[in-house]
């Protein structure tokens, strides 16, 4: 059995104090066909500005009663772009996935991308280790 990282419990940690319940994978694959990704999956590149905000309030009324009252008062209401991002993010890294972020310039303007990635697990390499060079 593969030991979980001590960077995930601790992402896993501050999750319980978004949710009330981990929202289950199915449903975040379903939030992601509606805001037309393919699954987690999906390598494509995006920005904020992709998500359109029609689409995510039929997510806002699926992801709503997993979200502790008061961090639903903050991210759920008054969306805006960034909020989008942030809320999809959450979702996702329930499931140890993440977005990977990058600055590009698209058309002369300085836009984010964001990528899907799964979240990388490191392991405590501390301890008697010997290399040999030949």
């Amino acid at each position: 059995m593969i030991q979980q990282s001590v960077s995930f419990k601790k992402l896993q940690i501050r999750m319980k104090g978004v949710f009330r319940q981990i929202p289950p994978l199915e449903l975040v694959e379903e939030v992601l066909k509606i805001l037309h990704f393919n699954g987690l999956n999906d390598n494509r590149i995006f920005t904020k500005f992709d998500i359109l905000k029609e689409r995510f309030e039929e997510v806002v009324i699926l992801v709503e009663p997993y979200y502790i009252p008061c961090k639903a008062k903050r991210f759920l209401y008054n969306l805006n772009e960034t909020k989008q991002i942030t809320i999809l993010r959450h979702l996702i890294r329930a499931h140890k996935y993440d977005l990977n972020t990058q600055e590009k310039v698209i058309n002369g303007v300085k836009t984010t991308t964001y990528q899907f990635k799964v979240f990388r697990e490191y392991t405590d390499l501390s301890g008697d280790y010997v290399m040999e060079f030949n």
